[in-house]
């Protein structure tokens, strides 16, 4: 039976290949980075706010990432895949109308914007 044969050895094969294909994925201590470099955040005002702050919370910034005369609402606290303690933010300014944005923590202790990178 040389069609039992051959269906034995590429059944072989497809377990062999599928193995050597789990060897070349990375380790689980692999170091995670994040998608795109955050843009450091040193004003004081927006540390201080974003240190203290909750959900609900609203600040109006003279100077930040989001342009000038900023209003922020906490929408909600979370910690990112990376590991840095986040806030989902709700943005509104003179430049445009309300959006949604994102603010983490660096491990130095300054915050950052980060890339919104899904919306839902």
């Amino acid at each position: 039976m040389p069609s039992t044969r051959n269906t034995r050895i590429t059944a072989l094969l497809v377990t062999l290949l599928s193995l050597g294909g789990c060897k070349t994925l990375p380790s689980q201590s692999a170091k995670i980075t994040p998608a795109a470099p955050a843009t450091p955040v040193s004003l004081s005002a927006l540390s201080e706010f974003l240190n203290q702050a909750a959900p609900g919370a609203v600040a109006v910034l003279p100077h930040s990432p989001w342009g000038p005369q900023s209003e922020l609402n906490v929408v909600q606290r979370y910690f990112a895949a990376s590991g840095r303690d986040c806030f989902k933010l709700r943005v509104s300014s003179a430049e445009g109308p309300a959006r949604a944005a994102i603010a983490c923590q660096q491990q130095n202790g300054e915050w950052t914007a980060a890339r919104l990178l899904a919306q839902y």
